[in-house]
């Protein structure tokens, strides 16, 4: 029997070829580690068959059992079914770590432990550089670094995520064995300034790894996403070590926040971001009103991020309060930067107004928001502001302060040439028009909202600004131009594949048709729009077609469209009736 990864030193002397010779040195080595017990286990038997007879496995495995059960080794070093791993992967291992030239490399695969499963050979230099002068690697020609790599990958005890990627993926057997004897040959000291070193390490590389996810480039998003996915592990390990130093851990929440955003994984960046504020909150006074305070405010802000709008909605509201108060404390921010700090609160404290329906409260907080932004010149914080405020005098029918917040928000976006705020900014404008009865302001500003939407290519804007440009028309009974628009509309909306924005540009369709007289047109988009918004399980659609669908048997006599309802609800055109006369 051979190794599948043949040493030029090994030879057929390293194997116990005899089944009887290979048992009675696995019986005298649990001897000699004082483990005698196992000898008849089923799950050591099944290791012993893992060993294959090697001898040099055999000591260092069996002696592995003074501390580990047969079967949580058995787990650890075992290649799985679902593994490209080879049957002697195990044997690869130890004579890479204990072979006889072992000693020479030992330490600088001691060094991948805070990695775990995998490391990035692409930027690992800058890890190494800042391990190379350690205790732990006296003796190791760090420069060397890539050799040592390309041998333990040529050996299989490293294998490429996938062919030609930076990514390498730590064999099991290899990673707990160096797991098992980082134990035994690093001191504390040396763990405690790799630990540290892989943590700077992956703060750094949050720099690198953040603005792919955030690319506007689908490939190099994905592409970003999916290395995220690979290094998670490595960047836990990272916000660990930080978290145990009391560092500021500002760049690892701002990665996983965007990480877990992307994937639409909320409840994972919650629990993330929970546990991540109950080790913060454990930090000394000094470093939380100092060089931590960033982060921990910034951990704050996440959790209560994602309880605004929910029934956690108190704990959200206190959380921004903390911060608010926090700033009080802080030694290290200038004043700008504590303005600006505070402003974002004030303004994320009216959201939650505006969700409550608060209005004066909303209000407040939108207004210490907008002075704090003034006097910092924040000029375009301030439109976010403004716009919110904007929409809060839209709720409360304050027609005549929403024109002035939105004509100022509109004005900041022309100077500062930011195309496409114009366009929602218009929209939202426009929706303050419709609802006051002004038709002209609300004709204009649509149009403005399809014609800065066409700049910045944002066909979901356009669609919507097309669907309201169409409302305008038909409240005027401006009929054939209201049909013109909606199509526009749902022309965009169905390539967008917005199936609700779809069936509710129908709807209107529907309704136009049946005020043109034009019953066979106006069935076919009722039915259309009921058919939509039946897929998509939203009731309160579902009823007000079916009542207009009412409407047009009363003013067309054609009592078969109830029937063809009826059929695609799942009822019978007389439970329909009867359904309809109780409303």
């Amino acid at each position: 029997m051979a190794s599948a990864h043949t040493h030029p030193h090994q030879n057929e002397s390293a194997y116990v070829e005899h089944p009887q010779e290979h048992l009675a040195l696995a019986h005298k080595i649990l001897e000699e580690h004082g483990v005698f017990r196992y000898r008849n286990q089923d799950d050591f038997l099944e290791l012993l068959n893992v060993m294959q007879g090697h001898r040099l496995t055999m000591q260092v495995v069996i002696g592995l059992l003074e501390d580990h059960t047969p079967s949580e080794v058995l787990e650890r070093v075992r290649p799985r079914e679902d593994e490209d791993a080879p049957a002697s992967i195990l044997q690869t291992s130890i004579e890479m770590l204990y072979g006889d030239n072992a000693s020479s490399v030992r330490p600088f695969y001691l060094c991948l432990v805070p990695f775990g499963s995998s490391v990035n050979r692409a930027a690992l230099k800058p890890y190494v550089d800042a391990i190379a002068t350690l205790p732990v690697m006296k003796g190791v020609d760090a420069s060397k670094w890539e050799d040592h790599l390309a041998t333990a990958e040529h050996a299989g005890v490293v294998t490429p995520v996938s062919e030609g990627a930076p990514l390498l993926s730590l064999q099991r057997a290899f990673a707990f064995l160096l797991e098992r004897q980082w134990q035994v040959d690093v001191s504390d000291e040396d763990k405690q300034a790799i630990k540290k070193a892989h943590m700077e390490h992956f703060r750094h590389l949050m720099s690198t790894y953040q603005p792919l996810m955030e690319s506007e480039d689908e490939k190099e998003q994905q592409f970003g996403l999916m290395v995220c996915q690979q290094e998670m592990e490595n960047v836990h390990a990272a916000v660990k070590m930080a978290l145990e130093l009391q560092e500021d851990i500002l760049p690892f929440a701002k990665y996983l926040m965007v990480f877990f955003d992307d994937v639409g994984e909320q409840e994972m960046a919650l629990q993330v971001v929970e546990d991540m504020l109950k080790k913060l909150e454990q930090y000394d006074e000094e470093a939380l009103n100092g060089h931590a305070a960033v982060g921990y405010m910034a951990v704050m802000h996440a959790v209560a991020d994602r309880y605004a709008n929910t029934p956690q909605m108190p704990r959200s509201r206190e959380l921004y309060q903390r911060i608010l108060k926090h700033y009080d404390c802080l030694t290290g921010m200038t004043p700008q930067g504590k303005m600006r700090g505070r402003a974002t609160v004030y303004d994320d404290l009216g959201r939650l107004g505006l969700y409550e329906q608060e209005w004066k409260e909303a209000e407040e907080h939108f207004k210490k928001a907008l002075e704090l932004k003034r006097e910092c010149v924040d000029r375009e914080g301030e439109l976010s502001t403004l716009v919110n405020l904007g929409r809060m005098a839209h709720h409360v029918k304050e027609w005549k302060d929403a024109n002035v917040y939105y004509k100022q928000a509109l004005d900041i976006a022309v100077e500062f040439k930011l195309d496409d705020r114009q366009g929602c900014i218009h929209q939202e404008w426009g929706e303050v028009a419709f609802d006051e009865e002004d038709w002209k302001g609300a004709d204009a500003h649509f149009k403005s909202a399809i014609d800065a939407n066409v700049k910045v290519e944002d066909r979901q804007g356009q669609a919507a600004a097309w669907h309201h440009f169409g409302k305008v028309a038909q409240v005027q009974s401006d009929l054939v131009q209201a049909v013109s628009r909606y199509q526009e509309a749902l022309k965009l909306f169905t390539e967008e594949e917005d199936d609700h924005a779809k069936a509710a540009t129908a709807h209107q369709l529907g309704v136009v048709a049946m005020e043109q007289e034009e019953y066979n047109e106006s069935r076919k988009w009722f039915l259309s729009a009921l058919e939509s918004f039946k897929g998509l399980e939203d009731g309160d659609s579902v009823q007000l077609t079916l009542s207009n669908i009412a409407r047009l048997v009363s003013l067309s006599g054609d009592h078969d469209v109830l029937a063809e309802a009826g059929t695609m609800l799942g009822v019978s055109e007389q439970d329909l009736i009867k359904w309809l006369q109780s409303q």
